[in-house]
């Protein structure tokens, strides 16, 4: 193990870090940047310190540990992520047998005068298993069904608050998955009216969405229908309510449109034109923005459609009070403004299923890594 410190440029010239557990004093630069820094210059892990004074540390540690016993839910695929330990200042200085003011003073000056140290570590990973589903439904079409347009939205939660309360997620996403159930009864009813849409249309309602899209990154790398078949995907997550920007307006008509014009240059033509038609809503795309700090582009499942060059929409009401929180109740629904929102989202889909052409993918997504 070597004592890097501060992860500059002139640090790392000094010390060979490839191949090594690297001790990082970063106070007062980013963690994660220094993480990034070490482990591109080839480092086998990093030991940290990121703050002076043991109690300090003690009080840090406790908020990792009650996070940590909760696990994180992911994939079973084997990675090659590299440890990262946090540790305590006077645990840095025993160490590599130095006393603490040297190694502060190292830090900034010569990491290079600190001896190397060979130490011994142990990572132990618990895994289990658990079980869980895409739930899904299909309408063939005619002359086109080989193409397939994609209606989704997630179905999962966060589940149970530190304090016993559920959290009801009315709104994320049960406003969703209850709008695609709608969307799907309406195209079904089509369906039996003689009225089949012409590309076949699948319904989508994944798990997973709050661990971090799971369900529909599985879809994406497992698909039922080919990726090169499938032209669209409308994403419905969050219709139900009314969010801070708009809570005081005047006109509450309102959804926020995020990804339109991402990938093809048609597809924002077709949204509005429907809108203009059949719900006159305000279709605002103040989130579309590629420099958006909420990055709500990355935050829902059209993402990993949209990754795979699909033309994606995603339909969103925006955060409001209740958002992941046990009150986010069936109670504080907009039904009428959720009904319009639905009517929009179905004549765009259905124009989309029923077109002479596919929106062409005709522009390049700079967005494809979160």
């Amino acid at each position: 193990m070597v004592f890097l410190g501060l992860a500059t440029e002139e640090n790392l010239s000094k010390v060979a870090i490839e191949g090594k557990l690297v001790g990082l004093w970063a106070i007062g630069e980013s963690l994660g940047e220094a993480v990034a820094k070490v482990m591109e210059a080839g480092a086998a892990g990093a030991i940290i310190v990121t703050m002076e004074g043991q109690a300090n540390f003690d009080r840090i540690a406790n908020r990792y540990k009650s996070m940590s016993g909760k696990g994180r839910m992911g994939f079973d695929k084997p990675t090659e992520q590299k440890p990262v330990f946090m540790v305590s200042s006077i645990k840095m200085g025993e160490i590599f047998d130095t006393a603490v003011e040297e190694l502060k003073e190292a830090a900034k000056n010569d990491p290079s005068v600190i001896p190397v140290q060979k130490v011994v570590y142990q990572v132990v990973k618990q895994k289990d298993i658990v079980s869980t589903e895409n739930v899904m439904a299909f309408l063939e079409g005619t002359d086109k069904k080989e193409e397939v347009l994609v209606i989704s939205s997630h179905y999962d939660h966060v589940g149970v608050s530190s304090t016993g309360e559920i959290n009801n997620g009315a709104d994320d996403d049960g406003s969703g998955t209850v709008s695609v159930m709608e969307i799907a009864e309406a195209f079904s009813q089509a369906a039996s009216d003689g009225y089949k849409p012409r590309r076949s249309v699948l319904f989508l309602n994944v798990t997973g969405e709050e661990k971090g899209l799971l369900g529909s990154e599985y879809y994406s790398e497992n698909p039922i229908f080919p990726l090169e078949n499938t032209v669209n995907n409308i994403n419905i997550d969050m219709v139900g309510r009314i969010d801070y920007e708009y809570e005081d307006a005047d006109n509450q008509d309102y959804i926020y449109v995020i990804g339109s014009e991402m990938l093809s240059s048609q597809l924002k033509i077709v949204n509005e034109y429907n809108n203009i038609t059949y719900t006159n809503l305000i279709l605002d795309y103040r989130y579309d923005a590629e420099d958006d700090p909420n990055r709500f582009y990355y935050r829902s499942d059209h993402y990993n459609f949209a990754k795979h060059n699909i033309p994606v929409i995603f339909f969103f009401n925006g955060v409001h009070d209740d958002y992941h929180q046990p009150t986010d109740t069936v109670d504080k629904i907009e039904f009428d403004l959720m009904e319009k929102r639905a009517k929009l989202i179905f004549h765009t889909a259905w124009d989309l299923a029923n077109r002479e052409h596919r929106t062409p993918v005709d522009r390049v997504n700079n967005r494809n890594e979160r």
